[in-house]
């Protein structure tokens, strides 16, 4: 065999060694490409996994949120129940307590406009007299017992040769008046002295005067 053949085929087998480095290199080229993809493919795989996990943890938590709410609503429409119960308590007592101190008022008014009533009752002036009220109030006048007939007829009407009269009561320039039959008295029991029954003016307490007897002309 010559060297030019050697050659050609040194340079056929160089030729089919660089074709297959060629083919090698697009191979390995090919598999970091798939290798690339493939960790893209995971990485999205596990992205959505991700994603899906968190969205299941806020449906959780929406639904979480959603019994929380219901709950409360629950628990304040409760205790809004309670808390009108409680005030209509309140507002019944504090309208009987203010009835009670309504009638309470009109109690202590009436009392009062009955204390008024009283008080100018008690405070209404007296009749005024007939005297002034700075002068002191006239004696009372004096009592005149009463004269009988004979008693008021005068001298100077009688005739001369009559003679004298019997003197009567209330005429002291009369004479004495005749002696009178003596009758014999019967013995009684004896009864306990009788009050002399009082005078108007005495009975008042006021100062009486003695009598003056009248005289005649």
């Amino acid at each position: 065999m010559s060297t030019r053949t050697r050659l050609e085929q040194s340079q056929a087998s160089s030729a089919q060694v660089g074709q297959l480095q060629q083919a090698t290199e697009k191979r390995l080229a090919e598999t970091e490409d798939l290798l690339r993809k493939e960790k893209e493919s995971d990485k999205t795989r596990q992205l959505e996994s991700r994603l899906q996990g968190l969205e299941r943890t806020a449906k959780a938590l929406e639904e979480q949120a959603a019994a929380a709410a219901q709950m409360g609503r629950a628990e304040g429409a409760s205790e809004l129940a309670d808390l009108k119960s409680k005030y209509a308590e309140l507002s019944a007592a504090k309208d009987k307590e203010l009835q009670v101190a309504l009638l309470e008022l009109q109690a202590l008014a009436q009392g009062q406009e009955l204390l008024r009533a009283e008080l100018r009752n008690s405070l209404r002036p007296l009749p005024s007299p007939p005297w002034p009220s700075l002068s002191p109030p006239p004696r009372p006048l004096p009592r005149i017992p009463t004269i009988p007939w004979h008693g008021r007829m005068s001298k100077s009407f009688l005739p001369a040769k009559r003679g004298k009269l019997p003197a009567t009561l209330g005429d002291p320039m009369l004479p004495q008046p005749l002696p009178t039959p003596s009758i014999p008295s019967i013995p009684s029991l004896p009864t306990e002295p009788q009050a002399r029954p009082l005078d108007r003016e005495e009975s008042l307490g006021l100062a009486t005067e003695p009598v003056v007897p009248r005289q005649f002309a």
